[in-house]
């Protein structure tokens, strides 16, 4: 993972009068990279987002949707949730362009990860805190005005170029992790989830986009601490992040997903704070099934094209092996 070049180091120092004393690669995600950084003004936190060029939407929506990311961040923080601040530059903004290079710095954090030996208090913490979330950002008033493509449309079409892709790489491709016949049935499997899940209304509800443990920080007794990455925020039906979370909620940290006692849990702390209708409900299972070849699909995408096949096999093996638990 690169570090910063002098020519990054320079920009920080001009945008927001920083002296950079060391910058230390944290992870890649999908849409941005982090780093560590020690400053003069002490530890912070980096985050620069990928071009346009390597991610699923134009150019022209690119700068917006960061910025729209970043207001949410804002609104929940002004509601006390425990969101790191943003820094703002010297022309007051929280996102610096600098040529191709387009970035945040944030306040850092410490904090403890989820614990897979005792993972009860923090499953509840965090599905306390995914209904929070959902239910204030109700209220939440976009000053930042574009068209965004409905997420239903963006799901069903990036599965369907992600499993053409896949079965293509598969059937030239020895050990594959996955059948060419697995992959047949999901591109099925797809096709009869557009029919069932007609367009569903967004609504007011703003989601996280990637609700996990991964993007939480918790204290010492598992609650949760920080909310992390609102990089995929946006305007969608809550069911995505719902889904999502009690999909891949321990991902990363364990290679098998939830049991069905923790989801319970996740879920029954969720509800307390935003119960779902009794439409929601019913068709949960199905999001859930979404969500799953979702996430399947982008860890088979870094598989074949991000440079993590050694780390990302066994979480896909490990979820392929559980596979029938998923909605239950």
């Amino acid at each position: 993972m690169e570090s910063l070049s002098p020519q990054q180091e320079a920009s920080i120092h001009h945008h927001y009068g920083l002296k950079v004393t060391t910058a230390v690669p944290m992870g890649t995600g999908a849409m941005s990279s982090t780093m560590a950084l020690n400053t003069d003004q002490g530890k912070l936190f980096l985050k620069r987002y990928k071009p346009a060029s390597d991610l699923d939407f134009g150019p022209s929506m690119h700068i917006p949707r960061i910025a729209f990311t970043h207001s949410v961040q804002g609104y929940l923080g002004k509601l006390d949730f425990p969101i790191p601040r943003l820094l703002r530059n010297r022309d007051g903004d929280t996102l610096t362009v600098e040529g191709s290079d387009i970035y945040a710095i944030f306040e850092f954090v410490e904090g403890h990860g989820y614990d897979v030996a005792q993972p009860i208090g923090a499953l509840y913490s965090a599905g306390e805190t995914l209904g929070r979330i959902h239910r204030k950002s109700r209220g939440f008033q976009r000053t930042l005005r574009f068209k965004w493509v409905p997420m239903h449309g963006e799901v069903f079409n990036l599965l369907r170029v992600r499993l053409e892709r896949i079965r293509i790489t598969a059937s030239e491709t020895n050990g594959y992790p996955v059948s060419q016949k697995q992959i047949d049935e999901w591109m099925g499997e797809v096709e009869r989830l557009a029919a069932e899940l007609s367009v569903p209304d967004e609504g007011d509800w703003i989601i996280h986009g990637d609700y996990r443990a991964q993007n939480l920080k918790f204290d010492a007794e598992g609650r949760v601490k920080s909310l992390l990455d609102f990089d995929s925020a946006r305007p969608a039906n809550r069911a995505y992040d719902l889904a999502y979370a009690l999909v891949y909620f321990p991902a990363v940290y364990q290679d098998t997903p939830l049991t069905s006692r923790q989801k319970s849990i996740f879920l029954e702390a969720y509800e307390a704070v935003c119960p779902l209708t009794e439409e929601e409900r019913s068709a949960l299972p199905a999001h859930l099934r979404l969500a799953y070849l979702r996430g399947m699909t982008l860890w088979l995408h870094l598989h074949d094209n991000g440079g993590m096949r050694d780390r990302v096999r066994p979480w896909i093996q490990g979820y392929l092996n559980n596979d029938a638990s998923l909605t239950q």
